[in-house]
């Protein structure tokens, strides 16, 4: 009797460490899958404020490109539009 008394209590430690464990190893899997989480989330708004400015400064240069040819095509003052818009081209160049 006292040998299946020792069995069971190695058995029922066996199984609390196991419980342990598993209760340890899904509060690391927690963590992680929260700090992945907020990496992604980081990521993501990188990547909103990337594609917005894109969108702003796309929308600029075709407006800039529309307004040069504009100026370029009227033959009135081609010399001075010229000078105009590479000057514009220049300024826009330059570091902020």
């Amino acid at each position: 009797m006292e040998k299946g008394k020792t069995m069971k209590s190695l058995e029922n430690d066996i199984a609390v460490e196991l419980l342990e464990r598993s209760k340890l190893y899904f509060e690391y899997q927690e963590t992680q899958y929260a700090a992945a989480l907020d990496r992604i989330r980081k990521l993501e708004e990188k990547g909103l404020k990337v594609f917005a400015s894109l969108s702003v400064i796309v929308t600029a240069f075709i407006l800039i490109v529309r307004f040069t040819a504009a100026l370029l095509l009227n033959q009135k003052f081609a010399a001075l539009n010229m000078l105009t818009c590479i000057a514009g081209f220049f300024y826009l160049s330059l570091p902020l």
